[in-house]
C-alpha cells in the first residue's frame, strides 16, 4: 500500500499597511525612483501607465507607447505614438497619422493606413470594427481583413447582424458581407434591438423589422430601442412606453426617458423622482429631488438635500444624512459626509469612516484607493490601511496589479495580501 501525504502550506500574509521605501537608483543611464517593500522592488520609470487587461498593460516610456507583462518586462517595445488597449487580441496603433492594428506579440497585423475620425479605441462588436479610409467608412474583421469596403459616409457597429450606415445623407442597413439589406432611405435610424429598429421619417419616429417593413407607423417625437419588450417613446414632450405591437403600455407623462432594471424604472414626474413598475404604476412615490437605480436591493435617494437609501418597497433603510452617495457594489457603498469619503454596508453601519479626501467608487479585488493629504493609498474591505497614502496618483487593482505615480513617473505595484 502506498501512502500519499499532501501538505498544505499557508499563504503568508503581508505586514499591513505594506511599508514602502522610496529610493533612487541608476537605471538605463538615468536616475529612477524605486519602491521597495518586503517582497519586491518596483521601478517608477514610465511617463504614463494604464490598467492590466488580458495580461498586458499599456505604458508610455520616453514619449512612446508599448506594453508590459505582469513582471514589468516589455512584451511590445515602446515604439508607437499611440496604442489602444487590447481587445480580442488586437490593438489599434498610430503611425505617421494613420491607424493600424497589432497582435499581442507586437506584430503589425494591419498596416497603418486608416484615417482618424471615428474612434481611436478598439471596439470590435459581433466580430467587426469600424474603419475609415479616405473619408469613407467600412468594416474590419478579427483576422485583420477588410470585410466591408469603406464606401459609406458614416457607419455604426453591428447589432443583431445588421449595421446602420449612411450613404448620400440617408440611413440604411447592411449585413456582414456589406450587402444592402434595408434601403438607404431614412432621415435617421437607431440600431436594431429585439428585431426592431427606430427610424425617422418626415420628422416622426416609427419602427421597422429586419426586412425594412414598417411594423409601427411613424408617430412619435422621439423613440428608443426596445429593451425587454418595451421601448421609450415621446409624445407631446413626455415619455412613456409601447410594446412591440405599438400598443401604449405606459402613458407618456414623464419628464425624462427611463430604463427598467429588475422590474422597476426610475422616473421623473413634476420635477421629482420615483419608481414605476412595468405597468406604469408609481410603486414608490415621486418625492425625491434626485435618485439612482436600485443595486443590491437598495437605491440611493436624495431628500431635503441629503442622500440615504430605500428598499424595493420604498421604505427608508438608511436615513438621509450624506452629502453624496453611490451604488452598493459587493455589499458596500461609497458615501460623502461633509466632503469626506467612506463606505457603509447595507444596514447603514460605517465600515470605513468618512475621513478621506477622495476614494474610488468601489472595492476591486478586495481593495479600494483612498486619498489623504493629497496622496493616494489603499484600504481593504475591513477598512484597514493596506498601503499607506504616498502616491500622487493611483489606479484600481486589476488582475492583481495597480499603476501608481510618484515624483512624475508611473510604475506597477502588486496587490497586498492583508489578512
Amino acid at each position: 500500500m502506498v501512502l500519499v501525504f499532501i501538505f498544505s502550506f499557508p499563504i503568508l500574509s503581508d505586514t499591513c499597511p505594506v511599508p514602502y521605501d522610496v529610493l533612487h537608483k541608476l537605471r538605463n543611464g538615468g536616475v529612477v525612483t524605486v519602491l521597495k517593500n518586503q517582497k519586491k522592488i518596483s521601478y517608477l520609470e514610465f511617463d504614463d501607465s494604464f490598467f492590466f487587461k488580458e495580461g498586458l498593460a499599456k505604458v508610455k516610456f520616453k514619449g512612446k507607447i508599448g506594453f508590459i507583462d505582469k513582471t514589468g518586462k516589455f512584451v511590445i517595445k515602446p515604439s508607437f505614438i499611440y496604442a489602444s488597449i487590447f481587445y480580442q487580441d488586437l490593438a489599434i496603433i498610430h503611425d505617421n497619422g494613420k491607424l493600424g492594428y497589432i497582435d499581442k506579440a507586437g506584430k503589425i497585423v494591419v498596416q497603418p493606413q486608416f484615417d482618424y475620425g471615428y474612434s481611436d479605441q478598439n471596439h470590435f462588436r459581433e466580430g467587426f470594427d469600424i474603419i475609415k479610409l479616405k473619408g469613407k467608412f467600412g468594416f474590419l474583421d478579427l483576422t485583420g481583413k477588410i470585410a466591408v469596403e469603406p464606401i459609406f459616409d458614416n457607419a455604426d457597429y453591428f447589432y443583431e447582424g445588421l449595421a446602420r450606415v449612411t450613404l448620400d445623407g440617408r440611413k440604411g442597413f447592411i449585413d456582414k458581407t456589406g450587402k444592402m439589406i434595408i434601403e438607404y432611405k431614412f432621415d435617421y435610424a437607431k440600431n436594431f434591438s429585439e428585431g426592431l429598429a427606430a427610424v425617422l421619417i418626415d420628422e416622426k419616429w416609427g419602427y421597422i423589422n429586419k426586412a425594412g417593413k414598417l411594423e409601427i407607423q411613424p408617430q412619435f417625437e422621439d423613440a428608443d430601442s426596445f429593451d425587454d419588450s418595451l421601448a421609450n417613446i415621446k409624445i407631446n414632450g413626455k415619455w412613456g412606453s409601447i410594446d412591440k405591437y405599438g400598443k401604449l403600455i405606459i402613458e407618456p407623462k414623464f419628464d425624462e426617458k427611463y430604463k427598467f432594471r429588475n422590474g422597476l424604472a426610475l422616473v421623473r414626474l413634476d420635477g421629482f423622482y420615483g419608481f414605476i413598475n412595468r405597468n406604469g404604476n408609481m410603486v414608490i412615490p415621486n418625492r425625491f429631488t434626485d435618485a439612482n437605480h436600485f443595486s443590491g436591493g437598495l437605491a440611493d435617494v436624495k431628500f431635503n438635500e441629503k442622500w440615504g437609501y430605500i428598499d424595493l418597497l420604498g421604505n427608508t433603510v438608511i436615513e438621509p444624512e450624506y452629502d453624496d452617495s453611490y451604488y452598493f457594489i459587493n455589499g458596500l457603498a461609497r458615501v460623502n459626509s461633509y466632503g469626506r469619503f467612506g463606505f457603509i454596508d447595507k444596514t447603514g453601519t460605517t465600515i470605513v469612516y468618512p475621513v478621506y479626501n477622495d476614494a474610488g467608487y468601489f472595492f476591486r479585488e478586495g481593495y479600494v484607493k483612498v486619498k489623504m493629504n493629497n496622496k493616494w493609498g489603499y484600504i481593504g474591505e475591513n477598512g484597514n490601511l493596506a498601503i499607506e497614502p504616498i502616491f500622487d496618483e493611483a489606479t484600481d487593482f486589476q488582475e492583481g496589479l495597480a499603476s501608481v505615480k510618484l515624483k512624475g513617473k508611473w510604475g506597477i505595484i502588486e496587490k497586498p495580501n492583508c489578512q
